[in-house]
Order: C-alpha cells, then structure tokens, then sequence
C-alpha cells in the first residue's frame, strides 16, 4: 500500500529524527528536506538571512518532483504555509501531514542548544512568523519523549483510518471523498451518472459501478456517506440501501434533507438495528482544502463511530464540527443555516446595487474589497462578493435568477408554524421569487455569489433569448 507522509514544523521541532524513525518503522524510503535546498538557499540561511517565497519555489519543485514516483516515503520539511504545502500535496494526493508543534519558548530552548549546518538561531523568528498551522494533521508534542511521539504518530495514523462508501459524486461528494483520502480513510464512491463515476476516478476516487457492487466491496459493519440531491434522489436511495444493510452498519445523510424527513428515516433504520446520522454540511466547493461546517442529528452512539470521518472533514478536528441533537437535528440547524445564508446574501447584495446607483462611487469592487479588510461586514462572503467582482464589476452576463434549494422554503415555513417572526429571512425568499421575474443588479449578485461559493449554476443572459 502507497503511503506519503510529511513531517513538517519550525526548525528544532525535531522533524529529522522523528521523519527517520518513522520511515524506519513503516518500511518507507526517507526524504530530508534540507539536502534539496540549491546552494544559493544555503549560502543566505548561513548568513541569517530568512527565504523568501522566492527562494523557496526551486526548492519545493525538486521536493515535489522527488515525492511523485516513491511508492512509500517520508520527508521532513518545515513546509510552514499551506501553499507550500500544497505544492506537495499536488505531486502527492495522497500526503498525510504530522506537525511536531511547540510553544516557542521549548524550542527556542533547543536551537541555542545545538548546532545546524545552516539555520542560525536567529531565523527561528522568522519561522514562526511564517507558520500556517495546517487545517489537516497529525499533531504531536515536539517536546515529549521521543518514543512517546512516534507512538503519539503511529496510534493517530493507524486508529483514524476507516472505509467508507460514498454514494453520490458531484460537487460535494467527490470533494468529500478525496478530501477524506487526503486524511488516510479508504474510500469507494458510487454514482448513477457514468460521467460523474469518469470524473471521480480521473481525480483518484475507487469507484463501483452499481449500489450492490459498492456495498460488497466494504468491509463490514459499513459506513455509508449519502451525498445525493434532497427529496426523491435521496429517498430512493436510502430505500434501495434498506435492501442491502445488515445489523451495525450505518448511514449518514449528508445533503440537505427535510429535518422532519430525516426523523423518520432514522427511526425506519432503527427499527433494522442500522445507524442513521443527519449531517448538515456546508462548505460548498471550497471544502476540500477549507474544511467543512458538520451538524450532526443523530445518537451519541452512532456519531462516537463516525468520529474520525468527521474529524477529518471538518476544517480543524476540534472545531468546525458538533453533535447538535437527537435525529433530525443536524438538518434542522442547516435549515436554519441556509435561511441565515439567503438574509447576509440579500443584505450584501442591496448593499452592492444602492452603491451602484448613485454615480458618486466609481469604483464599487475597490469598496468591496476595502470592506475585507477591518470593516464591521468583513466576511467569508464579502471575500467572494469582492472575487466575483473581481473578476466581471458590471456583471453583464448573468441573468438576475436565483433558484432556492429547498431550505429557506422550509425555514420561513417553519418560522410560521412556530409563531417566530423572521422577516429577514422571510423577504429574501421572496426576492428569490421575484428575481425569475425582473432584472437588477442586487439580483445578479446573489446568482453570482451562490456561484462563487457553491459552484451552482447560474442563468446568462443568453440563455433567456
């Protein structure tokens, strides 16, 4: 079996003697970083003086040309920032990353008590202005005993590893397999559509071509990670998987189901002795490198198994993630979610078209992208509204029509039914509606925006003629 691990950290971290007792106890070809730096690296290290990007980029191509053909490697580097390490990560889908992390003042400690063929202590600062910590790793106490962190390493890589099939292989689900690959997990997808099952195995997803096929290729009890659209397409599915499931194995719901569905989905499976967990999972295109939002509905017992999968979807495994109720729950929360997401985007988007129709302010993209920076509204949408502006200001060729999923339908209904007034979340519905019938540039903004951050489709003009 294939295996590629960096060991990464600040200098002092310990990353050699750690990278080589690994390699030596997982039967895998050791890399040193170090021994790929050109001399022109080594000559200015030397004289204290810190890399710049710059310098860094020969380096990291020979590290990434020097990882592609090992079956099993390990490398030490520092790789402090996510874009080196996701040079790497691009030679090598399969990196797992362990980060030796220590407060600085340990390894301080250490640097001024050893000797380093070209990284003077004074560097050290440098590194730890530099450090991005990585959203996906195998964190360990660089200043434990040495024994006690490779048995740290060893115990974290072997017991969060699982199989899982993954039904459904669009956007979400495909990003969601290869993510948990990235993270050690053996994953097997399936998919109705061929072209989806061609374009997961041309990214590295083992794929089955029929739900029997996919469930007979799993060790049991299985895990079963749904991904497919709301309503009939789920529905169809978790019924055909009822055919096919023993005792202890498990589902989970990850699309964007009613809340009231998913109660009696997880009692129907109950009732075959099979878990059923819902998950609200927001993320969009961008959560195979940033992680996703998790709220989990189910029984305490089912989400304990689930665990390490959801350790590592999340963006961090101690936070992006959280078991909100019984079943039921997690899609109610993003229900709530996604209604939350229609009122900020409507906001934003009126914001944008009352900056527009006053001549007054020539440049709104530059006021967008002013806003990201300390404002009150700085926000993750506010980084796409600004990119997608960016990228066309006028906005020309999209059509003002923008669908709704399902999910602030069922919001506003609910917030009838409950007596609790919600007129944000109310009147950005009823936008939604009213953008199939009228044109503005508030309404181009929100089809642009769901484009920027979920990859939907949108309408063009051209496609109305």
């Amino acid at each position: 079996m294939s295996m590629a691990l960096l060991v990464m950290g600040v200098s002092g971290a310990g990353k050699t003697t750690v990278g080589r007792l690994l390699a030596e106890r997982l039967g895998c070809r050791f890399l040193d970083a170090d021994d790929f730096h050109p001399e022109s690296n080594v000559r200015k290290m030397a004289s204290g003086q810190p890399l710049t990007d710059e310098d860094r980029w020969p380096w990291l191509e020979a590290l990434a040309k020097a990882l592609g053909p090992e079956p099993r490697v390990v490398l030490a580097c520092s790789a402090l920032k996510e874009a080196y390490r996701a040079r790497l990560r691009e030679a090598r889908p399969d990196l797992r990353i362990v980060w030796l992390d220590a407060p600085p003042e340990a390894i301080r400690g250490r640097v001024l008590n050893r000797s380093h063929p070209f990284m003077p202590a004074s560097l050290l600062e440098s590194q730890f202005r530099d450090l991005e910590p990585p959203q996906q790793a195998v964190r360990v106490d660089a200043t434990a005993n040495i024994q006690d962190v490779i048995a740290s390493i060893l115990d974290q890589l072997e017991g969060a590893r699982m199989t899982i099939g993954v039904i459904g292989l669009g956007r979400m689900g495909r990003n969601i397999a290869l993510r948990l690959q990235r993270d050690g997990h053996t994953v097997v997808g399936h998919d109705a559509s061929v072209a989806a099952l061609d374009e997961a195995q041309q990214a590295g997803v083992a794929t089955r071509p029929s739900l029997k096929d996919l469930l007979e290729s799993l060790p049991r009890p299985r895990r079963l990670w749904v991904m497919v659209p709301a309503g009939e397409p789920t529905e169809t599915t978790l019924r055909d998987l009822k055919g096919f499931l023993t005792p202890g194995d498990s589902v989970v719901d990850g699309g964007n189901s009613n809340y009231e569905d998913s109660i009696r989905r997880a009692s129907d499976f109950r009732r075959l002795g099979i878990g059923f967990l819902d998950v609200g999972t927001s993320g969009g295109i961008w959560g195979l490198d940033g992680g996703y939002c998790l709220m989990i509905g189910g029984d305490e017992t089912w989400v304990g198994q689930w665990l390490p999968v959801f350790r590592s979807l999340a963006p961090r495994a101690d936070a992006g993630w959280v078991h909100v109720g019984p079943s039921g729950a997690g899609h109610y929360a993003k229900m709530v979610h996604n209604a939350v997401e229609y009122g900020m985007m409507q906001a934003l988007a009126e914001g944008l078209e009352l900056l527009r129709a006053k001549p007054l302010v020539t440049e709104v993209a530059s006021v967008v992208e002013a806003w990201r920076h300390g404002s009150v509204v700085r926000s993750w949408l506010l980084d796409l509204a600004a990119k997608g502006l960016r990228d066309e200001p006028d906005l020309a060729s999209l059509a003002p029509h923008v669908e709704d999923s399902g999910e602030g339908r069922w919001a506003v209904q609910e917030s009838v039914r409950l007596g609790v007034p919600a007129p944000v979340l109310a009147a950005s519905l009823y936008t939604r509606f009213a953008s199939r019938q009228q044109d503005s540039f508030a309404l181009k903004a929100l089809a642009m925006l769901r484009r920027e951050f979920g990859g939907h489709s949108v309408r063009r003009k051209d496609d109305q003629r």
